[in-house]
């Protein structure tokens, strides 16, 4: 959505802080396709509430080695002057986005227990992750 709009994430999350719509819509196109659909991957912050009867998967991480991973992404489209700008610019973000969807659906979207699994990606590989994930849906 933000790439759609030519902002920045960081733009969309503040723009987001006074336009509902901007969680709203893609909120409403998960819970549609959820309904209409049954084998695919969904990505979101809220998925595990509009795609109810889904596998819901955590993938949690340290904040340095989110903010590591991000900072030294090449297709990153959100630049950082350095680590550390990163992370406080990451963390703003995820305040912001609990925020928001705790007062636009009473979610609490960073709680464990709304997940069917839960895999600490911090120190592991993008092949491991996927391993774990395969294993646990088969």
């Amino acid at each position: 959505m933000a790439k759609k709009r030519g902002i920045s994430l960081a733009e969309l999350n503040k723009l987001g802080e006074k336009d509902p719509s901007t969680d709203l819509e893609p909120d409403k196109f998960a819970e549609e396709k959820g309904r209409r659909e049954d084998n695919f991957v969904m990505v979101g912050r809220t998925s595990f509430h509009f795609i109810p009867k889904s596998v819901k998967i955590f993938l949690d991480v340290e904040p340095k080695t989110g903010a590591e991973r991000v900072f030294n992404h090449s297709r990153n489209n959100e630049k950082y002057n350095n680590l550390n700008e990163a992370i406080e610019k990451i963390r703003i973000r995820l305040e912001s986005d609990e925020v928001r969807y705790r007062k636009y659906y009473n979610l609490d979207i960073f709680n464990k227990k709304n997940y069917d699994y839960v895999i600490d990606t911090t120190n592991i590989t993008i092949k491991e992750v996927v391993d774990k994930i395969i294993e646990k849906i088969r």
